[in-house]
């Protein structure tokens, strides 16, 4: 007989260590640190877990206001897990506030900590401040993850919200993600609101909303010596993705910019909008010896900021230097909201740009679409396939030299000479809808290289014979969504997911039909059939098709059982029928005894 008493010894124990490893403890403002950090029994203080976690365990924190500043002082691990900090009730019901606590300090700091996330916290209150943050990260360390947090009040001078200095010259702070966090008034000046600074390799800063704050929204910096020495550690390696940043404004000097690029490099910053801040974008180098280079600005709003639009290169030849960026795709939409005589685009000291596919919608009265001072600032520098349209006798400086048509323009400088001076066609520019409507001269008129493979709703990038300029990619079923849903507060790609009036069919699939989407009656049909061949039976697909709807895909797939749903091919069905907007297929072999199981894919060309 088999004896199988040791495997079993073996998994028990197994299950107790794992158990052992993780746990999930309570915090709530009616505990005592002396409990045991259960539901029943929870802690006081965020503090007492933030000594007490280990690997892989979590604490959720009850609703209610928690007087302290909490500093992390464990870390988790790549083999036990992260140790998880996470309010635990409705958004901005889990609140540490700093407001009458003595002293000054951070509300939430770690320092060379790694797998820590911080998740869900309403964090607030930490007044008169000189150079403390909402959630400071300092030191080095990785897989650290701060989501979905609301910071506010933080007041005083350089009172920032979210603050990553990575001083370690010998370890990177790393796998770092910044994702879906809220920070609004707050008194970052002179610093940043949310910022990057030193030794960071690997990021995500994703879906942030910044807002009302006295500086920077975003900032990724490198050659700051103050913070690290080594000029060659710059915040570098990662993705600034989906953030909203609005009326972020300097009161002093008017130079506070929504998403900036200091010094930084190999950097994607894409699908952002900046809205009412003193400048959209900046790519620079602030510090002496630093180079920002390797920088992709693609498919970003930059719209009725108070001045420029867009910043590329450091200010003057005492500063560092930026080289190799790519600016593509991207809607530079009636900026200098101040009427300051400030550009679109502001090039300084920089070398080997590239600006492509990009859309110049000006105001109608101070017109500067592109402005280059000095030709001894950066060499290399290249316009392509760019649309232009408002003021037409505006201005574009290059070279030191004006020019006040586009085709004067494009004689004197030679660049752009792909480009056009022609209305975008804007939905309505006016009110934020910023798609494209059908026959705009933006469509296919770029240049696929530097586009990035999303548009500003989370779409294929490329729909036509070529990209579109600007971050729409126009597709026939936009303005259909958009009709129908004018005020969905989700983006067009997740609305066509949605199914409005729980029909069982998704907003794509009833546009692909031809279907209302916004009525359970009008539902599209899928219907099978068999078909008697002699002695044989074949499978057959009915369903609806708007003939309209030429930007979609509908594809029969079968079922294999090992690779899963793959499309039918001339073996397997035959070709769609269209006739009277019905579609039928059927199998061409017979099923026999096995017969195919079938569906309808529905997807955007």
């Amino acid at each position: 007989m088999c004896d199988t008493s040791w495997k079993l010894a073996g998994l028990v124990a197994a299950l107790l260590c794992a158990d052992a490893k993780s746990a999930t403890y309570v915090v709530s403002p009616t505990g005592a640190d002396t409990n045991a950090g259960t539901a029943g029994s929870p802690w006081r203080t965020i503090q007492n877990a933030a000594n007490t976690l280990r690997p892989g365990d979590t604490v959720l924190v009850g609703p209610g206001i928690y007087a302290e500043r909490v500093k992390i002082n464990v870390s988790g691990s790549a083999a036990g897990g992260f140790v998880t900090f996470q309010a635990n009730g409705a958004p901005g019901s889990v609140i540490i506030d700093g407001a009458g606590i003595p002293g000054t300090g951070d509300l939430i700091s770690l320092i060379n900590k790694s797998y820590v996330r911080i998740i869900g916290f309403d964090i607030r209150n930490n007044l008169n401040v000189d150079d403390k943050s909402g959630i400071r990260v300092a030191g080095n360390g990785d897989h650290i993850e701060i989501r979905r947090n609301r910071i506010s009040e933080i007041r005083g001078v350089h009172a920032m919200g979210i603050t990553v200095y990575a001083t370690s010259q010998s370890t990177p702070i790393s796998a770092l993600v910044i994702d879906g966090n809220e920070i609004h008034h707050c008194d970052p000046y002179s610093s940043e609101t949310l910022t990057l600074n030193g030794n960071v390799d690997g990021f995500e800063v994703t879906n942030n909303y910044i807002h009302d704050v006295n500086n920077i929204g975003i900032d990724l910096i490198g050659g700051e010596r103050s913070i690290m020495p080594n000029q060659a550690l710059v915040a570098r390696n990662g993705v600034v993705r989906g953030n909203r940043v609005e009326r972020c404004n300097d009161p002093y000097d008017g130079t506070a910019v929504g998403i900036y690029v200091d010094g930084g490099t190999d950097i994607v910053v894409e699908n952002n909008r900046a809205t009412g801040c003193d400048t959209g974008f900046q790519v620079g180098a602030e510090n002496a010896g630093a180079v920002a280079r390797r920088i992709t600005l693609r498919n970003n709003l930059s719209c009725k900021n108070l001045k420029m639009g867009l910043i590329l290169g450091a200010a003057d030849s005492g500063m560092g230097r930026v080289d190799g960026v790519t600016v593509a795709n991207n809607l530079f939409y009636q900026n200098d909201q101040q009427n300051d005589w400030a550009a679109e685009v502001l090039l300084e000291w920089a070398s080997n740009c590239t600006i492509q596919n990009n859309i110049f919608r000006v105001l109608p009265d101070t017109a500067i679409y592109f402005y280059w001072e000095d030709s001894s600032t950066g060499l290399g520098n290249r316009l392509g396939n760019n649309l232009y349209f408002g003021k037409a006798d505006g201005e574009w400086t290059w070279k030191g030299t004006g020019y006040n048509s586009f085709a004067e323009w494009q004689a004197g400088s030679r660049q752009d000479g792909a480009g056009k001076f022609a209305n975008p066609g804007l939905v309505d520019g006016a009110n934020g809808n910023f798609h494209l409507v059908a026959g705009s001269a933006a469509i296919d008129m770029g240049v696929n290289a530097g586009a990035g493979g999303l548009d500003m709703d989370g779409m294929a990038r490329i729909a036509g014979s070529a990209v579109d300029c600007g971050p729409d990619e126009h597709r026939l079923v936009d303005a259909w969504v958009m009709a129908r849903f004018p005020n969905s507060p989700v983006s067009l790609c997740d609305q066509l997911a949605l199914d409005a009036d729980n029909d069982g069919a998704n907003t794509l699939f009833e546009y692909a039909a031809g279907t209302d989407p916004l009525s359970r009656i009008s539902v599209p049909s899928l219907s099978a059939y068999t078909v008697r061949s002699g002695s044989s039976t074949h499978l057959g697909l009915r369903y609806p098709v708007n003939p309209a709807a030429t930007d979609v895909i509908l594809a029969p797939q079968f079922y294999a059982d090992k690779a899963g749903w793959l499309v039918a091919t001339d073996k397997e069905l035959s070709a769609p029928v269209v006739a009277n907007g019905v579609s039928t297929c059927q199998t061409v072999q017979p099923c026999g005894l096995a017969p195919r199981t079938f569906r309808l894919f529905t997807g955007i060309r």
